[in-house]
C-alpha cells in the first residue's frame, strides 16, 4: 500500500474500513426492515393494494408493454399491483386478438387454441410454463 504507513497503522486503518462497512450494512439492514414494516403496517391497515404475479406473453411480433413508463419484457414474470395486473392481461389479451386478426383467424382462435377461459373464477386453463407453474 504505502510506504509511509507502519503495519501497524494499516492494521488500524483495515479495523476503521470494517467499522464503516459493519455501518453500511446496518444502515441498509435498518432500512429494509423499516421498508418490510411499513408494508406490513399498511397491509393491515388496508392502505396498500394486493399484488400478483404477471407472465408476459405476447404474440411473436410483441417484445414489451409499457405501463406508467415502466417496461414489462415479453417472457418476464413481474409483481405488480392488482389494478396493473388487469390492465396487462387485457393488453396481452387484445394483441393476441390482433395477432389472430391480421391473419385472418376469428378473435379468439388463440384463447380457443388454449382452451383458456376468463371469468369471476379467475383463469382456467391457461398457458404452463416449463416449471408447471399456471400463467
Amino acid at each position: 500500500m504505502s510506504e509511509l504507513l507502519t503495519d501497524a497503522e494499516l492494521a488500524a486503518l483495515q479495523v476503521e474500513v470494517q467499522k464503516e462497512i459493519d455501518k453500511e450494512l446496518k444502515a441498509k439492514a435498518r432500512t429494509e426492515a423499516k421498508e418490510k414494516l411499513l408494508q406490513q403496517a399498511r397491509h393491515e391497515r388496508g392502505l396498500s393494494k394486493p399484488v400478483e404475479e404477471v407472465l408476459i406473453d405476447l404474440p411473436p411480433d410483441g417484445n414489451q408493454i409499457r405501463i406508467n413508463n415502466r417496461d414489462y419484457s415479453q417472457g418476464h414474470w413481474y409483481t405488480v399491483t392488482a389494478d396493473v395486473a388487469i390492465m396487462l392481461r387485457d393488453t396481452m389479451q387484445r394483441a393476441w386478438e390482433h395477432q389472430a386478426q391480421i391473419e385472418g383467424r376469428s378473435k379468439d382462435h388463440f384463447r380457443r387454441q388454449r382452451l383458456t377461459q376468463l371469468g369471476h373464477g379467475g383463469v382456467r386453463n391457461s398457458p404452463q410454463t416449463p416449471g408447471g407453474l399456471r400463467v
